[in-house]
């Protein structure tokens, strides 16, 4: 059933195709893939089906894991691709890709994993709830935590520590100061427990949110290794 607002347009169907041949190669379903780019699985099919136009953030979240996934990522095409079939701008750099659609003679363009990382919560010690879909790598991931430490005043890696220490009978062993000080510049997926026990340090219950958010992250990462 499509959605509202959705119809037909054939002048789309490269870039869905573009899309599900991507998707191919990596051997992913429209389940998987939607899920490793942080969209519903129905707004992939409509896009692939050229029923949809994809948004500038949506065509930022595809376009991001692909890029993570296929060593043969082909920036250049993609440019020309987006550029003839929509009119869109794929704005070069490193991390999350960049999507410029002008509107109206004015720029739209939209950063994939741009913050804010947080929305505001009635519940919580913080009174904040991370926002899943705003973190699609791991740099993004490390960026959250990294907020998370300065909404918390910014405790030493010691105090940290010390947190987690008299909570040990409930929760375990907990990382070494080290370890949660090398977590705030990691470059590679922290272990679950090690963001849950950060987390716990600077006052953050782990939730749905975060474990949606490590899991997918992770399923990307173990899918990258796949195809390198």
């Amino acid at each position: 059933m499509s959605a509202p607002g959705d119809s037909f347009d054939p002048s789309r169907l490269p870039l869905g195709q573009a899309f599900m041949k991507a998707r191919s190669k990596l051997v992913l379903n429209q389940t998987d893939f939607a899920h490793l780019a942080g969209i519903h699985h129905s707004m992939l099919s409509r896009i692939e089906h050229g029923m949809r136009k994809p948004t500038a953030p949506v065509l930022g979240k595809l376009l991001t894991a692909i890029k993570i996934l296929d060593p043969d990522y082909n920036e250049a095409e993609w440019a020309r691709l987006l550029r003839e079939t929509i009119g869109a701008e794929l704005v070069s750099g490193d991390g999350e890709v960049r999507i410029d659609i002008p509107v109206g003679g004015q720029s739209s363009q939209v950063h994939a994993g741009a913050k804010p990382y947080f929305r505001e919560a009635s519940r919580g010690y913080l009174g904040y709830r991370l926002i899943p879909d705003s973190v699609l790598s791991v740099e993004n991931l490390i960026e959250a935590l990294n907020e998370v430490w300065v909404r918390a005043g910014e405790p030493s890696v010691r105090t940290m520590e010390a947190r987690l220490r008299r909570r040990s009978s409930t929760y375990g062993p907990s990382p070494s100061k080290s370890t949660l000080h090398s977590m705030m510049s990691a470059k590679t997926l922290p272990k679950l427990e090690n963001v849950r026990a950060f987390l716990r340090a600077c006052g953050v219950e782990w939730g749905w949110d975060w474990e949606e958010v490590w899991s997918r992250l992770a399923l990307l990462e173990r899918q990258k290794k796949r195809t390198a």
